[in-house]
């Protein structure tokens, strides 16, 4: 509990930084639980797109070594795993039905491919096809035998995909921006528009 005060304590603190000059008001208790899960929907999907875009890079520069490597294989999970969870829990998750409609068949189908690589090989190692191993082995001499393993997994994308990859990112970004505008108008209407002197003032940010 200390630890989540301090945490929460960091944060007024660098929004008071940010927004020096400004006069900034927190959003009541009972409104911030929910309307903060569609902002923090928003952030994993910039995170995403950020972590897209920054992959590109990377093929573009036609990474082979080792460490580079590593990198972009745990620039695209982290990818990954962001983008499925805003679909499959927390306090306000996205509908895949409500995302894509009939027309929005190719996004879907990408999307569907996120969710069968998430499941099937980075939440559970599967027998799946995101995954393909050949283990080996070498005499060494002295009667001595090392085992060795090679593989490639669903990391290895061409730009082209990235690409797609990223309209399928923007397309949900977008409807996730529209979710946060309709609450936010509406909370604005029902609560915030009717405040008026100490009830206001008790909610600014000092």
């Amino acid at each position: 509990m200390e630890t989540k005060e301090k945490l929460i304590n960091a944060i007024k603190m660098q929004i008071v930084q940010e927004e020096k000059g400004n006069k900034v008001y927190l959003l009541p208790p009972d409104l911030a639980r929910n309307f903060s899960a569609y902002l923090l929907l928003h952030e994993d999907i910039k995170f995403v797109i950020r972590i897209t875009n920054k992959l590109i890079e990377l093929k573009n520069k036609n990474p082979n070594q080792e460490d580079e490597q590593t990198i972009y294989k745990g620039m695209w999970i982290a990818a990954i795993i962001s983008y499925c969870k805003c679909f499959t829990g927390g306090i306000v998750k996205l509908d895949a039905n409500e995302c894509f409609k009939s027309n929005d068949t190719s996004l879907k189908a990408t999307h569907e491919l996120l969710m069968n690589i998430r499941n099937s090989w980075i939440a559970h190692r599967d027998d799946s096809v995101y995954e393909h191993a050949i283990a080996y082995f070498k005499f060494e001499g002295k009667g001595n035998t090392s085992y060795h393993i090679k593989s490639l997994s669903a990391t290895t994308n061409t730009r082209e995909i990235l690409e797609q990859y990223l309209k399928l990112f923007s397309h949900v970004d977008g409807i996730v921006i529209k979710m946060i505008e309709e609450k936010g108008k509406k909370i604005h209407e029902n609560r915030i528009s009717k405040m008026r002197g100490a009830l206001l003032s008790n909610l600014i940010l000092k």
